[in-house]
């Protein structure tokens, strides 16, 4: 299975599992892998994405969720980051 069939089935599993939670309001994948296709990613571009959620307390201090939706890297956004000063 090619890197791009994986990276897809991971999105698709991801979206599942958003889709399957209460508290989840929306779950975007962003960066390079979220822009339009005039613009495509690159190949070994990571996917990066983002869960709006109201409960970011239970996201934010604990990891078991994590094994829900892995195998992956992550990093958690502090509540305050201003994504380099996009936001006021």
């Amino acid at each position: 299975m090619s890197r791009a069939n994986l990276q897809q089935e991971w999105i698709e599993h991801f979206a599942a599992w958003a889709a399957s939670r209460d508290d989840v309001r929306a779950a975007l994948v962003v960066g390079s892998r979220g822009r339009t296709d005039s613009y495509p990613a690159e190949e070994w571009s990571d996917v990066d994405v983002a869960i709006i959620t109201t409960r970011p307390g239970l996201y934010a201090t604990h990891s078991a969720w994590m094994r829900d939706i892995g195998p992956f890297w992550v990093g958690v956004m502090s509540p305050h980051e201003t994504f380099g000063g996009l936001v006021p």
